[in-house]
């Protein structure tokens, strides 16, 4: 399962509740993206949630 490196953001369970109260699990999933970062001078790739991104958290090289 893949979490995020910066905040450890990962999925989330709830549960589906239809009218007739029949109950399913979901699954509410982070928006995480693969982007490659200089760790110890090395060009790494890593799982990075959106908000970290925006957030200005994480020197990226670059992001396809």
């Amino acid at each position: 399962m893949a979490k995020c490196a910066i905040c450890g953001k990962i999925r989330l369970v709830a549960a589906n509740v239809s009218h007739a109260h029949n109950v399913s699990k979901k699954y509410q999933k982070p928006n995480l993206r693969k982007v490659s970062v200089k760790i110890d001078g090395q060009s790494k790739k890593i799982w990075v949630c959106a908000k970290c991104l925006k957030a200005g958290k994480v020197d990226e090289i670059y992001r396809k």
